[in-house]
C-alpha cells in the first residue's frame, strides 16, 4: 500500500515524465556492459589458455554457459542472473556473432526497452511457460531466406523507418511497435502488463497521469489496429488499446486488473485514502459499486529494500497490517489481499472473491463494447 497524493489528470508535457527504461531498479544499459564484459568468445578463452576439451568440461560441470555458438558466460553470472538480464546477454552475443546490424522486437525490443516482458511472476504464477532467454527476435527482410533457430526467432515483416530507434547501441523496434508486436504474438496479459509499464513511464509522474500523453498513445496504437484489420490478433490489440492505463505500476497489477474486468468488476486504479494525521494513502483498486479494496502482494513489497532501506520484511508487513487497520475500520469497506497465484486464471480469482462473500459478476462489462467483451472472455 503506497502514501502519495491522489492521481490527478494533467495536460504536461509528454516528455516532461518519461523515464530511463529500468529493470529491477538498475538502467538497461548498465546491465548490457554487464553482461557485455561477461560475454567470452571461445577464441578469447582460447587465448586464455583454455582447450576445446577444458571448453567442453567447463560446460558439462556448470562452470561456463553456452549462450549461443561460441558465445559463454560464466556460470556464476547465469546462476545469479534474472531472466531479462540473461536475455540482454544473449542479445549482445547475437549481435556480436555477426558483422550485420540486427533488429531486434518482440520480446527483446521489449527487454531493451525495460519492460516487463520477463516478469517472474507471469511465470512464477504458471500464467505462461518460460521462455528460453538465449532466444532472441528479430525482425528480417520478409524475402530473407532460412527459418528460426532455437538461439533466434526470426519475424519476416517489414518496419517503418519510425519504428526504429537505438536503445544501448543495438537497434530495435520502438516502443509502440513493440507492444503492437506482443499484442498480436504473445498472452494478452503480457501485453498488457508491457504497455501498462510504458504508459507508467511516459504518462505518469508524482501522482499525476499526462492526459495529452495517454491520449497520444491510445491514438497511436488506434491507428496501428486499423492498419492490421485483417490479421491475426488485431482484437488484442484494440482490447489494449481499451485497457492499458498508466496508473498500473506493477506487473501483478496489470494481470489482477485483466481478470478483475474479466470478471466484470470495474476497478479503479491508485485510489485515495485518508490516512492519520491528515496524511493520505494510496490503495491498488477499489472496485466501484462494490464496496471493496483490492490491494496486489507482490514479494517485493516486503522483500525489495530499494524502497524500504532499513526494515525488515517483518517490520514492514506490520505496517501493512497497521494501514489495512485503519483503512478498514475508518472507511467500513472489506480489503482483500491478491498475491500471485490468485490471479492466474479467472476462475481463480472468483473462488478466491466468493470465498470473501463478493458476489461475482462473471462475465466482461458490456459497456467495453461487445467485441472486446468477447475477446476477454475468451482470453486466458
Amino acid at each position: 500500500m503506497k502514501t502519495s497524493a491522489s492521481p490527478q489528470i494533467s495536460h504536461a508535457p509528454r516528455c516532461s515524465v518519461r523515464r530511463d527504461a529500468t529493470i529491477g531498479g538498475m538502467d538497461v544499459e548498465r546491465q548490457l556492459l554487464s553482461a557485455g564484459r561477461e560475454l567470452r568468445s571461445s577464441n578469447q578463452l582460447a587465448r586464455d589458455g583454455v582447450t576445446s576439451r577444458g571448453l567442453m568440461l567447463a560446460v558439462r560441470n556448470g562452470e561456463r554457459v553456452r549462450v549461443r555458438s561460441g558465445w559463454y558466460v560464466s556460470g556464476a553470472f547465469w546462476e545469479g542472473a534474472r531472466p531479462e538480464e540473461r536475455h540482454l546477454a544473449a542479445i549482445v552475443a547475437a549481435q556480436r556473432a555477426t558483422r550485420t546490424e540486427l533488429i531486434f522486437s518482440h520480446r527483446s525490443a521489449a527487454v531493451l526497452h525495460g519492460l516487463p516482458a520477463w516478469s517472474d511472476w507471469l511465470t512464477g504464477a504458471g500464467i505462461r511457460k518460460a521462455p528460453d532467454p538465449r532466444q532472441v527476435h528479430l525482425v528480417v527482410s520478409p524475402d530473407r531466406r532460412g527459418g528460426s533457430t532455437p538461439v533466434a526467432f526470426r519475424h519476416r515483416q517489414t518496419v517503418a523507418a519510425s519504428d526504429l530507434v537505438h536503445r544501448g547501441g543495438f537497434s530495435t523496434t520502438g516502443p509502440h511497435r513493440t507492444i503492437a508486436d506482443l499484442a498480436r504474438s504473445e498472452p494478452f496479459v503480457l501485453a498488457l502488463a508491457c504497455a501498462d509499464a510504458e504508459l507508467h513511464r511516459t504518462a505518469a509522474a508524482r501522482g499525476a497521469v499526462d492526459a495529452d500523453a495517454w491520449s497520444t498513445w491510445r491514438a497511436d496504437i488506434a491507428e496501428r489496429s486499423a492498419a492490421a484489420a485483417t490479421r491475426n490478433g488485431v482484437r488484442s490489440l484494440r482490447a489494449l488499446e481499451a485497457l492499458a492505463d498508466p496508473r498500473t505500476d506493477s506487473p501483478l497489477e496489470s494481470g489482477a486488473r485483466l481478470r478483475l474486468v474479466q470478471l466484470g468488476f470495474a476497478p479503479v486504479p491508485q485510489v485515495e485514502v485518508a490516512a492519520p494525521g491528515g496524511g493520505r494513502y494510496l490503495v491498488d483498486f477499489e472496485l466501484a459499486g462494490c464496496g471493496v479494496y483490492v490491494e496486489c502482494d507482490g514479494n517485493s513489497k516486503y522483500f525489495d529494500r530499494g524502497s524500504d532501506v532499513g526494515r525488515s520484511p517483518e517490520a514492514v508487513l506490520l505496517r501493512e497490517k497497521q494501514r489495512q487497520n485503519w483503512i478498514t475500520s475508518t472507511t467500513g469497506r472489506l480489503m482483500v489481499r491478491l498475491i500471485a497465484r490468485d490471479v492466474v486464471s479467472v476462475e481463480r480469482l472468483a473462488s478466491v472473491l466468493r470465498a470473501c462473500s463478493i458476489e461475482v459478476p462473471g462475465a466482461p462489462a458490456s459497456e467495453l463494447g461487445p467485441a472486446i467483451a468477447r475477446f476477454l472472455a475468451r482470453t486466458p
